[in-house]
């Protein structure tokens, strides 16, 4: 089996159907894009055996906060009359005030007959944004002063590839002053933990080493006026294709003779998740990020506090809800006994 000759098509279909930038909306927004499609025999144009694409959003009025939103697709194939192209995918994204999450796996199997060439093709998409307004104030600067704000975001999940590719896309405000369109962008192609990756402020210097098993941190910088709103948005979108198939046999050859079979598997999941760091600088704009730091609060639409980093909610242990009804027995014996003794 050879998949060099998938992986070419695999990248053109993210440079041109699907882009390197990520759509902006001026909404809350979860959309995912499930495409599982075979190829039936040598020379063919692919066949869409099944498509699954949703796109949820929510709307920023003056009066509401932003709702999260949340969605979630599935596709599968069918097998075919020359061998079995089976594949299959699902895709996760949900958008909230402080947290993104996204999801994405598939996995992709061919069973060639003898003499046959047979594959088999699941692409993948997963795309969370959330778009704020918030106001950050300091009393010790007159109202519409300009502040300089610097923090970060973190991005922390976990990739799985075999004989694939898969891509994580980040982007939100202040990534780079210089550019509206500048994005973090991270590639896993092969097995194993180590990728590459492209930093929002150097998209087009080489490229850096990413361990996917390590949270990274993703500095923004963005100028607000004290007192006053100040859209605040961030992005995580994720791609991902898994496929199997064959060259076409020689007339004569061992290979011929034999059932042969490929397959492939990606799993990203982001599901905890793209975050906010929190506010590391916040300064007046005049002395830049090194000038002396201001106190301040943050107000916005979603209620969140952006002057503190996210926080997932503690979940009760599993130890400590066995306990509970335990304890409330206790409770009931011990003042039965008291009646009884009174």
């Amino acid at each position: 089996m050879k998949f060099s000759h998938l992986i070419v098509p695999l990248t053109a279909l993210f440079t041109s159907a699907w882009g390197l930038t990520a759509e902006a909306a001026p909404e809350n927004r979860a959309k995912v894009s499930v495409i599982v499609l075979t190829v039936q025999a040598p020379n063919t144009p692919p066949a869409f055996f099944a498509k699954d694409e949703q796109d949820h959003r929510s709307g920023l009025p003056d009066t509401t906060r932003p709702v999260p939103v949340q969605s979630s697709g599935f596709s599968q194939t069918q097998p075919n009359n020359q061998g079995l192209g089976f594949a299959q995918g699902t895709a996760f994204a949900r958008a909230e005030a402080g947290v993104l999450r996204a999801s994405i796996f598939g996995e992709a199997q061919a069973v060639a007959q003898p003499g046959t060439n047979v594959g088999a093709t699941v692409f993948l998409k997963s795309f969370a944004q959330f778009t704020d307004l918030t106001t950050f104030s300091s009393a010790s600067k007159p109202h519409g002063a300009i502040l300089h704000i610097v923090g970060s975001l973190i991005l922390d999940g976990a990739v799985r590839v075999t004989n694939t590719l898969t891509e994580v896309h980040v982007g939100g405000s202040g990534f780079n002053p210089l550019s509206s369109t500048a994005e973090w962008v991270g590639t896993l192609a092969t097995v194993g933990s180590v990728g590459t990756q492209k930093p929002a402020l150097a998209p087009s210097g080489p490229s850096l080493p990413w361990n996917t098993d390590q949270p990274v941190f993703l500095p923004f910088d963005i100028i607000a006026q004290n007192g006053i709103e100040t859209e605040i948005f961030a992005y995580l979108e994720l791609k991902g294709a898994a496929g199997g198939s064959f060259v076409p046999c020689p007339a004569l050859g061992g290979l011929c003779n034999v059932i042969q079979i490929s397959e492939s598997l990606v799993d990203s999941n982001f599901s905890h998740t793209l975050a906010w760091g929190g506010v590391r600088v916040f300064a007046d704009n005049g002395s830049g990020p090194s000038g002396p730091a201001l106190s301040f609060t943050s107000t916005s639409r979603s209620g969140f506090n952006y002057a503190l980093p996210f926080t997932a909610p503690v979940p009760l242990p599993a130890t400590l809800l066995l306990f509970a009804p335990a304890l409330a027995g206790t409770l009931r014996f011990a003042r039965r006994k008291s009646r009884n003794n009174a």
